[in-house]
């Protein structure tokens, strides 16, 4: 079936509003659109994933294949190029045709950038961070200047500005825009480095007519936690980093080293006074919650989605705690007012 639609392609060749009118016959590629062509896309690549997993497993070695896209950790420059020329070879099993435009390796010292060199790449290839699946990775972990984030964030910023500008639309339309359009493209993938977006903040204050005399942390709450960028970045990084502890991709390290992505994300839960008695395990002291990702491995998939939405429901209180309590340590007269007043 597959075979008498795919191999009978008829491509029109198209430029603005105008059409070649010969067709051209395309029976070497996989039709865009087609619901089959990612699942044969996964068919075709299993055997090369699970070869180069058994070849390689001795040496340290750990890959994801996501249709196409290929990421792998070597240990060494020589394994690197081995892997390398061994998924060429099996793209010329297949008669697929690989894009080494898109080769991107990201050492980690000079001294691996000058052995990667030496086997045989392209220095074009070799660089110091790259982007996976909206990820940045780079060569050194205090990187500040990351490139598929700060190109998020300027999208974000004009997105933003646009919402400023359109006076005639609700505020309540204006907040549920934000939260769709500007925060979800803002603080997704800052899974090793969190970047400032007090510009941002501003931004939103001023599209939501925020009163310039409001205390900040109760703002934020009547906002909800959707509308607040530093807590959805955390949130987004720490929801992945469950689902990879979940399937046992994952050790707890004793000292994370700082930027990387368990230690953006234990940083962020100990802001928000969550604290550490085992792995995975965390516990609240101020609101008597517990919090133990262990417990969800063995689970049904039906009940792993009720404990899932009782942490987040969890964390996300203890977001409002936090700023709530931030709030009453103000030197405000309605702060000093309210300071007895129980959470």
């Amino acid at each position: 079936m597959l075979g008498h639609v795919w191999l009978g392609q008829k491509h029109w060749l198209q430029w603005g509003s105008h059409t070649l009118p010969q067709c051209a016959n395309v029976s070497q590629s996989m039709p865009q659109g087609d619901s089959f062509s990612p699942l044969a896309l996964n068919v075709v690549l299993s055997a090369p994933v699970r070869a180069m997993t058994l070849q390689e497993r001795a040496e340290g070695f750990s890959q994801a294949a996501f249709l196409d896209d290929r990421t792998f950790v070597a240990s060494t420059a020589t394994q690197a190029r081995r892997v390398f020329v061994n998924w060429c070879w099996w793209s010329r099993i297949f008669g697929l045709e690989e894009n080494n435009a898109k080769l991107k390796i990201v050492p980690r010292t000079c001294s691996q950038r000058a052995d990667l060199l030496m086997v045989g790449f392209d220095a074009s290839t070799v660089v110091d961070q790259t982007h996976i699946l909206g990820v940045d990775f780079c060569s050194k972990l205090n990187t500040g200047q990351r490139g598929t984030a700060q190109q998020r964030l300027e999208e974000a910023r004009l997105v933003s500005q646009r919402l400023c500008r359109a006076k005639s639309i609700p505020t309540k339309t204006k907040l549920m825009l934000w939260q769709t359009r500007v925060v979800p493209k803002a603080t997704w993938g800052h899974f090793f480095h969190v970047p400032k977006m007090s510009q941002l903040y501003a931004s939103f204050k001023q599209c939501m007519f925020a009163h310039k005399q409001g205390a900040p942390d109760l703002q934020k709450i009547l906002y909800g936690h959707r509308a607040d960028l530093d807590f959805m970045a955390g949130f987004y990084a720490c929801g992945a980093l469950r689902r990879v502890m979940m399937k046992g991709m994952l050790i707890w390290e004793q000292r994370p080293t700082r930027g990387t992505w368990q230690s953006t994300v234990r940083r962020w839960l100990d802001a928000l006074g969550w604290r550490e008695v085992a792995p995975w395990h965390w516990t609240h002291d101020a609101l008597r919650y517990f919090m133990r990702w262990s417990q969800l491995v063995p689970l049904r998939q039906v009940d792993r989605s009720k404990l899932l939405e009782k942490f987040d429901h969890l964390v996300r209180e203890s977001w409002r705690f936090c700023l709530f309590s931030s709030f009453l340590q103000r030197q405000r007269r309605d702060a000093r007012a309210l300071r007895d007043a129980a959470y």
